[in-house]
């Protein structure tokens, strides 16, 4: 890892992920899901390669379930 993705990562695990967690999200950094009424909501954080950078990624589906990008369904 870079040092630029190394301390990104350490600024979100101690500013970001408590808020995270006050928001009711659960999971492991990069992962975290929520369940609201019959909603599942997922945000993950993706790291560009070449550094200095990254994306989160936010979704909302059903609470029953979802297919990810391998098009396998996942039980939640």
């Amino acid at each position: 890892m870079s040092n630029e993705r190394d301390a990104m990562i350490v600024s979100l695990k101690e500013i970001l992920v408590p808020v995270l967690r006050k928001s009711g999200f659960k999971g492991y950094f990069p992962h975290f899901r929520r369940t609201e009424g019959s909603d599942l909501h997922l945000l993950m954080f993706v790291f560009s390669r070449w550094g200095g950078t990254f994306y989160i990624e936010i979704s909302k589906c059903s609470s029953a379930g979802y297919t990810n990008v391998y098009g396998e369904y996942e039980d939640v």
